[in-house]
């Protein structure tokens, strides 16, 4: 009777270890990687095939985006030639950003973008670091996007591309993103939004932003979330843009 009994509170001691010791950013990685890919239906691919060919607006602005940076004397369209240092349409740019999850968990966000006109590389990294139990796991989003000028003051930037999870393992997934970044021409603010899908994994960020020429401050809140899971915050941080 004695034995059965250590038996039984050795079992159970074991299964309290193995729950209490697997830390948040193990279950956010896990349940990233057991996500099943979506499969388009026949409404989807209807859809798709019904919006082909229609609405000429993002041509236009992939090309009025060219303009603003490329400055020619002459243009078949009026446009407001892009300054040096501005928030929008930048040749290259740099985020830094710290954001608090919870007392036990914080995560740094660097971002890079690089383009020219309307084509530009976005590479976003987070560094998630969970003290208790100790644990790091890294976000990398690595996307292809066309940015759109859809006035002066509205950029939209639509991308492709992927997204890699590094923790216990490796592994990378698809990804899709639909920024946008409105900065009015002449006042030193503006507010950012940045929305990606991607398969097993979604990042929602929106931030006010203080702008001055080649600096600008923002506080904001990222949430990235699978299906069960979410690892939000708020944050603060600067970007440099030239």
């Amino acid at each position: 009777m004695h034995l059965q009994r250590l038996c039984g509170i050795l079992v159970l001691t074991l299964l309290f270890t193995a729950a209490w010791g697997e830390s948040r950013l193990d279950r956010f990685e896990r349940d990233v990687a057991q996500a099943d890919p979506p499969t388009p239906t026949n409404h989807d691919r209807d859809r798709d095939n019904d919006e082909k060919g229609h609405e000429p607006g993002p041509e236009e602005w992939s090309r009025l985006s060219y303009l603003r940076v490329a400055k020619p004397r002459q243009a078949s369209v009026p446009y407001i030639p892009r300054q040096c240092g501005e928030p929008l349409l930048p040749m290259a740019r740099v985020d830094v950003a710290f954001r608090i999850i919870n007392p036990d968990m914080q995560a740094c966000d660097w971002r890079a973008e690089g383009g020219y006109g309307a084509v530009a590389l976005f590479v976003n990294t987070t560094r998630y670091r969970e003290a208790h139990p100790a644990d790091t796991l890294d976000v990398t989003e690595i996307l292809l996007a066309n940015r759109l000028s859809i006035s002066t003051d509205l950029e939209c930037a639509p991308g492709l591309g992927a997204f890699i999870l590094a923790g216990k393992s490796t592994f990378g997934r698809a990804a899709v993103t639909v920024p946008f970044f409105y900065h009015p021409r002449g006042h030193p603010w503006g507010a950012e939004l940045r929305l990606l899908a991607g398969d097993g994994m979604n990042d929602v960020d929106l931030a006010a932003v203080a702008n001055t020429r080649y600096l600008s401050l923002k506080v904001g809140y990222r949430t990235m979330f699978s299906e069960h899971m979410s690892l939000a915050g708020p944050y603060v941080g600067m970007s440099l843009q030239y």
